[in-house]
């Protein structure tokens, strides 16, 4: 059992090393050779191009700052298997041919524009790539998103949520994301009776 846990770790690390190199080296080329590194809670280390700078609030200061080559932006609340997720969504949308970092997903709401069958074209993938995210992987990209400060993947994510939540009932609410309902019966009747409005179906 432990063999095979060491040898799925090491397989998840190697399928990282090749998410991290794959971006890096493609947008290398496109953005001119400057790196920057990142190392996850874990201290494993990714290497990312300065291409994903559009994308993130977080590589766009450090390129501003100078750590491009030669400094390690070190984040403590991203495990490295959500590191490889965020760099593998920031190769998806930073790569050539992808949609432009100002068609978030919440302009595909706002409707009718020429370039809005491009808009619902990234809005499909980004819905397609958080799709195949457990619960808990969805939180942890979450966390990441707000670390990077990639508001595109922060808007689906918070979307996705509000999908998994709408039309649904309290009770169905705390199964859904396993909240543990810690009100008593007397304390749940009178915040029910105190907001009346939020609970009318």
């Amino acid at each position: 059992m432990a063999a095979e846990r060491e040898k799925k770790g090491a397989t998840e690390a190697e399928k990282g090393e090749a998410v991290a190199e794959k971006g890096a080296a493609a947008a290398k080329e496109a953005a001119g050779g400057r790196i920057i590194t990142l190392e996850s809670s874990s201290g494993e280390v990714r290497r990312v191009s300065e291409a994903v700078e559009s994308l993130s609030g977080l590589i766009s200061r450090a390129i501003e700052e100078g750590c491009a080559n030669n400094v390690v932006v070190k984040l403590p609340n991203v495990a490295a298997r959500t590191l490889d997720t965020v760099l593998e969504y920031c190769n998806m949308h930073a790569g050539p041919g992808a949609a432009p970092p100002d068609s978030a997903p919440t302009a595909a709401a706002a409707g009718g524009s020429s370039s809005s069958s491009g808009v619902d074209t990234a809005a499909a993938e980004d819905r397609k790539f958080l799709d195949v995210l457990s619960l808990n992987a969805l939180h942890d990209l979450l966390i990441a998103a707000n670390d990077f400060e990639i508001e595109r993947l922060l808007d689906a994510i918070c979307q996705k949520v509000a999908g998994m939540i709408k039309g649904k009932t309290p009770d169905e609410i705390r199964a859904t994301f396993s909240i543990v309902n810690d009100l008593t019966p007397a304390a749940e009747a009178e915040l029910r009776h105190k907001y009346a409005w939020a609970f009318d179906e």
